[in-house]
């Protein structure tokens, strides 16, 4: 009877801290996350402290995460990627490693702040993006490309003044911070890490091949990544004329995997090979058998006419350049 008592009394200790961690605000979490990542990065400690410090950044990692909710339960299939992750970070010593969780945690803070919705959260997720990207820049990357040395006073900054964007994240109000949306745009998420992860290889290639130094490699990165963004910006909504890869693109995402598209593929198709125009209208309108809200029709053209599919009850007409369409469904 003891012993049952003494178990739950465990059991509940352990369910109200559970439920104490949950009210955690997560700009807490955050904070002391970046925080034991410092400690493990930059600090020159024995390996056992280093893993250590590590082990401890990624639990706090879990307890932040916006991935999954606190009140949900993790399945088998989704917990082996967390171990091999976590074995992966504490147990494999290199640079490499490093900067790649860091620009998963730059896209996973980007992609939270941009869902927020009050001033201090979004804060706060700028900040630490800031603090990720400037270790990653100044301290990671130049450490893995071997041979890189540094000024004294930027290792300096990197040290001891690098902490002071998570101790402000960690003394933020953290009231506001508790009422503020989790949602994650996966996409924005990916793409800022794909980002980072071209800057980083940017930067390594231009050291590798221009035997430059590192801040000049960088400066050459960020120039073409801008020049390339601007161009792409400009495609994507261009002012006037070309319709602008967005369109083209929503246009394609919203048709793909359709029956429409196929048929629009291989109407493009028969476009290349066929060149009598009615021969390519009849064709063309023979193979809409997929599209099983039009049953038939019947079309006109200068040089001839004709039937498809089956007849059906309603009926719509149109005309263009001398062609007379009528669906029926």
């Amino acid at each position: 009877m003891t012993e049952h008592t003494g178990t739950m009394s465990h059991i509940s200790w352990l369910t109200s801290l559970a439920a104490r961690l949950t009210r955690v605000a997560p700009g807490r979490w955050l904070a002391l996350m970046l925080l034991a990542l410092h400690a493990a990065v930059v600090l020159d400690a024995e390996a056992a402290v280093t893993r250590a410090f590590l082990l401890a950044h990624y639990g706090l990692f879990l307890l932040w995460q916006p991935v999954v909710r606190s009140e949900s339960r993790i399945e088998p299939r989704l917990a082996l990627p967390v171990f091999a992750m976590a074995a992966l970070l504490v147990l494999v010593d290199s640079t490499w490693v490093m900067a790649l969780w860091l620009a998963i945690l730059a896209g996973l803070m980007g992609a939270v702040g941009t869902s927020q919705n009050e001033r201090v959260p979004r804060l706060a997720y700028l900040l630490a993006l800031a603090y990720s990207l400037a270790l990653l820049l100044a301290w990671v990357l130049p450490q893995s490309l071997g041979g890189t040395s540094l000024p004294d006073e930027l290792n300096w900054v990197v040290r001891y003044g690098l902490p002071i964007l998570p101790l402000a994240i960690l003394f933020l109000p953290a009231s506001r911070q508790k009422t503020a949306s989790s949602t994650l745009d996966f996409v924005y998420g990916l793409m800022l890490s794909l980002l980072i992860m071209v800057v980083a290889l940017g930067a390594f290639a231009v050291v590798a091949v221009a035997k430059v130094s590192y801040p000049w490699a960088l400066v050459q990165t960020l120039l073409g990544m801008a020049v390339l963004l601007l161009a792409l910006s400009l495609l994507w909504n261009p002012r006037a004329g070309f319709s602008g890869l967005g369109q083209v693109t929503s246009r394609y995402l919203l048709s793909v995997g359709l029956p429409f598209e196929g048929w629009a593929q291989r109407l493009a198709t028969l476009a290349e090979r066929e060149r009598d125009p009615e021969s390519f209208v009849r064709d063309g309108l023979a193979d809409l058998h997929e599209l099983t809200w039009i049953r038939g029709g019947h079309w006109q053209a200068a040089r001839g006419e004709g039937v498809f599919g089956e007849p059906a009850e309603h009926s719509v007409s149109h005309a263009f350049h001398g062609l007379s369409l009528t669906w029926q469904s």
